[in-house]
């Protein structure tokens, strides 16, 4: 069962779960009418994603909302050498080896920084 909890506690259960999980709580995610403007998620019902796509598919759905945790042994073999994002190269890779990525769902409140509405919003 997918945990709503306060982002602290199940940051917390993460780090003290010590169970053999690559990415405990990858992001946290929202569900939204039309995900076309965002990075849409797909998962069972035990949070494990199964797809990662970034900016892709529209329609209703669960999208990234930017929040990871990630183990020190997934960092560290990120390369270095070029350019790249988490979200379109990095994340989807991952999943395509078969780590163990999961998604946390969140109830809070959701401002799109990438609208000049939404950068308003979150000054206000």
């Amino acid at each position: 069962m997918r945990n709503r909890g306060s982002v602290r506690q199940r940051f917390r259960n993460s780090l003290e779960s010590g169970d053999d999980v690559a990415v405990r709580i990858k992001d946290l995610d929202l569900r939204l009418e039309d995900t076309a403007r965002y990075g849409r998620l797909e998962s069972d019902a035990d949070g494990r994603l199964r797809s990662f796509g970034e900016k892709a598919l529209a329609g209703p759905g669960e999208i990234n909302a930017g929040v990871y945790l990630l183990e020190r042994r997934l960092v560290d073999a990120i390369p270095a050498t070029a350019p790249l994002s988490l979200e379109r190269d990095v994340f989807p890779a991952w999943i395509a080896a078969g780590e163990r990525l999961f998604a946390s769902p969140t109830d809070g409140p959701f401002v799109d920084m990438g609208t000049p509405e939404g950068h308003a919003a979150a000054e206000a």
